[in-house]
């Protein structure tokens, strides 16, 4: 799935008020067929989809991402647009600048209830 960069660390910002300002408060990415879906959960919930290029599947996973290492993987990726690979929920997920063949960032899943 291919996001535009600033929308993207735009999103997982506005996200991280609902974990109480916490670094490690985990970020769940849902691929859908209309976008990219951020979400995170503490005593109140937040949902924010960004618009993206569709990708050949949708993964939805009981695992997320601490919002600390996804923003530093998507500062240090090249171009205007990141590109967020998985090919199961369960398992890492990769993270490409656009701009960039030498560049690989891997997410690593982190089981949330």
């Amino acid at each position: 799935m291919t996001v535009a960069r600033d929308q993207l660390s735009a999103a997982i910002n506005r996200v991280r008020l609902v974990g109480q300002g916490r670094d490690t408060a985990p970020i769940r990415l849902a691929m859908t067929t209309e976008g990219l879906e951020l979400s995170a959960v503490a005593k109140m919930s937040a949902r924010r989809t960004r618009p993206s290029k569709p990708s050949s599947k949708a993964a939805t996973s009981p695992c997320g991402s601490i919002r600390q290492f996804l923003l530093e993987g998507i500062d240090a990726a090249a171009g205007s647009e990141v590109v967020i690979e998985s090919i199961d929920p369960l398992k890492p997920a990769v993270l490409k600048g656009t701009d960039s063949a030498d560049f690989l960032y891997l997410l690593m899943p982190v089981r949330i209830s």
